[in-house]
């Protein structure tokens, strides 16, 4: 029998008894609070039911079962509102027993959490929480019951009708979501698609609960317009829990992501992105917004993304996820943004080369048509490009756990920036044309900063002579710019320095240093002893370059 029959014949039937039955006895204004909810529950399932989305922003502000969307927004009104129903009753009941108001006072406050739990999702992250649930419905059915065996009979049948309320949310929430495989279920919906009749079972459900308490209500305060707290209570629940909890969400999740500001071609826009590492895996938060993005279904995107080694500029890993349209979050402009979470894991968990550099990059992949998949151009970034179709999201460095080989040093060079050479090996003797090996053991006291790279610079000066010689490289070569030194940092990295030709015989003396790429300003450094170093080079001590075999003088 198809779904939208089943739902329709639901929804009249609700309808006709409620005007024939449940708001028969109802003063005008609680009968208006009753209808809005089930007119209002009418048309949103309606409109879910029916309509065909263009876009995937579209395809979830209806659908029946994403989170912050309209359905979740009614469906969480609706249950705070039987809740504060409840309260009302306990507040302003005082002639009934103690017992019989503290029941309404625990009623209340469930239905207000359940209300909340529609946005805060708390069951998502309590391990048997249907388990919880059900229990607690339990003792809230036993609680009902046992009221209405005491109560008088015109009181009993509206506790009879809240208990019947609970029970079909309850069928629809609980039973029909942790057995949507069961025979009876697939006969009517695909488990995937089971909540085309779960949510409309709970929307009724909690409406019929609703309406139940209005006539507890106009029976246990007969006279009270204190009921007209109700036409306020929704917007005070949109504003504060709905509202400030959606605001809280995108906080929450927004904190520890970079800003970033990338369009891609097809509409899709990446604000933002947080990167997580260990030596075996990096995991990858995006935040791709979805008011701008138009393209027809949001989950014929693939994202593709790259680790590469920037010394050899080999991938390292690769992953390509399908894009995650369930995971959702409000930005303080009212903006729904996806959470799309990836992990790139190295094979068997081998860890990653510690003290490397790695850059994580991003393309985007669109089905066609034909079914084939194009790559979505990139049309603005914030972010540097590999090209345009590939950006660079950012780059991170696996550090070393394990100690230095020795004991360190108190430094041969202190940079002011927090870096230290440690040590240096050059040869006493070279010859011109030859290639000579010169290690350093580099230090850091502090995190770089990310924005700056340093470039080290090997001086060789004639001794007695204004003739200078020189060769500049990153101290740890491409596998390490400084930008990513980290603190606690040990490393060390031997050139190979091809001597020129030209370069005359005789006695040298050997300088190092930094300075900025930026502004190619040399670093100021000092000795151990704190004795600062002129023009802020520092002294390695001398070398003899020989004749080269086979020259005359």
């Amino acid at each position: 029998m198809p779904v939208l029959f089943i739902v329709s014949a639901l929804y009249a039937s609700a309808a006709v008894f409620a005007v024939r039955k449940l708001l028969a006895g109802l003063p005008l204004g609680l009968s208006l609070v009753s209808l809005a909810f089930l007119v209002a529950q009418a048309l949103v399932v309606g409109v879910a039911l029916t309509y065909r989305p263009p876009s995937e922003s579209e395809y979830w502000l209806w659908h029946l079962d994403r989170e912050w969307n309209i359905p979740a927004t009614l469906a969480s009104l609706q249950s705070a509102m039987v809740g504060f129903v409840a309260l009302l009753i306990a507040w302003r009941a005082q002639a009934l027993p103690a017992w019989h108001r503290l029941y309404f006072v625990g009623l209340g406050a469930v239905l207000l959490f359940v209300g909340f739990d529609e946005y805060a999702e708390l069951h998502e992250f309590v391990a048997y929480s249907d388990s919880y649930y059900f229990v607690l419905g339990g003792v809230i059915a036993a609680a009902t019951a046992a009221i209405a065996a005491l109560a008088q009979p015109s009181i009993a049948i509206w506790h009879a009708w809240l208990l019947a309320g609970l029970a079909t949310a309850a069928m629809g929430g609980l039973v029909l979501e942790t057995n949507c495989s069961h025979p009876i279920v697939m006969t009517v919906t695909k488990c995937g698609q089971h909540h085309l009749i779960e949510e409309p079972l709970e929307f009724l459900g909690m409406w019929l609960a609703l309406t139940a308490l209005l006539n507890l209500f106009r029976r246990l305060l007969p006279g009270s317009h204190s009921w007209r707290i109700l036409y306020i209570l929704p917007i005070v629940w949109l504003l504060l829990a709905v509202g400030g909890l959606a605001l809280l969400r995108h906080e929450r999740y927004a904190s520890g992501l970079h800003k970033a500001d990338i369009m891609f071609e097809s509409g899709l826009r990446l604000h933002g992105y947080r990167l997580q590492r260990t030596q075996q895996a990096v995991q990858l938060h995006l935040s791709p917004g979805a008011w701008d993005y138009s393209a027809r279904n949001f989950a014929d995107t693939i994202y593709f993304i790259v680790l590469v080694d920037q010394e050899s500029g080999d991938v390292v890993l690769t992953l390509d996820a399908p894009a995650q349209a369930h995971r959702l979050h409000i930005t303080p402009r009212l903006e729904p943004v996806f959470a799309q979470r990836m992990s790139l894991a190295s094979p068997h968990r081998t860890p990653l080369p510690a003290n490397r550099a790695y850059s994580v990059a991003l393309s985007l992949w669109r089905e066609q048509d034909d079914g084939s998949y194009a790559q979505d151009r990139i049309v603005a970034s914030d972010r540097p490009l590999f090209n345009d179709w590939q950006v660079v999201l950012d780059e991170f460095v696996v550090e070393s756990k394990s100690p230095p080989t020795a004991e360190l040093s108190d430094g041969l060079a202190n940079f002011e920036i927090g870096f230290v050479l440690e040590a240096a090996e050059a040869p006493d003797v070279a010859r011109a044309s030859e290639s000579v090996p010169l290690t350093f053991i580099w230090r850091s006291d502090v995190d770089a900063d990310s924005d700056e790279d340093h470039v080290q610079l090997l001086h060789l000066n004639l001794v007695g002579s204004d003739k200078w010689w020189a060769f500049d490289r990153q101290p740890l070569g491409r596998r390490l710019p400084t930008r990513l030194w980290y603190e606690g940092m040990v490393d060390s990295e031997t050139w190979q320095v091809t001597l020129p030709e030209a370069l005359p015989a005789g006695r040298y003396q050997v300088y190092t240093g930094l300075y900025r790429v930026l502004d190619k300003e040399r670093i100021p450094a000092s000795s151990a002893e704190g004795v600062k170093f002129r023009d802020h080079l520092v002294p390695l001590g001398e070398m003899t370059i020989a004749e080269r075999a086979g020259s005359s003088q």
